[in-house]
């Protein structure tokens, strides 16, 4: 597995960790898009808990849609799914993300809202 895809424990609880901060280029970003959803795909979980860190990412279109696949191809498999480092027209392309592919992605501030989120019923 990929040092940008981890599981982490959070009050004893698994949650997968898809580290998408800091990818400079598109091609990073697509990159690290299509490992984690055959990733996920793999795991063939129905329960899967996961946290996005899109932080300081770069955004292009080819990355929407990207996104937007890559959330229709592991909605399945998603009990529930936070990401952070949304802001400004991040929030805007979300948005549409969730729309498109019938998800329910949740932007958080900080990891520590998204994860007490995640592991709430």
């Amino acid at each position: 597995m990929n040092s940008k895809i981890f599981w982490i424990t959070y009050k004893n609880v698994p949650i997968l960790y898809t580290n998408w901060s800091n990818f400079p280029t598109e091609k990073e970003f697509l990159d690290a898009t299509k490992e984690t959803t055959n990733f996920v795909v793999e795991q063939n979980l129905g329960n899967l808990l996961e946290l996005v860190d899109v932080t300081d990412s770069v955004t292009t279109t080819e990355i929407i849609k990207a996104s937007k696949e890559a959330a229709i191809l592991t909605k399945p498999f998603n009990k529930k799914k936070a990401v952070i480092g949304i802001s400004g027209l991040k929030r805007i392309l979300l948005n549409a993300v969730n729309r498109i592919a019938s998800e329910k992605i949740v932007a958080f501030e900080t990891k520590e809202q998204a994860l007490e989120w995640l592991i709430k019923l």
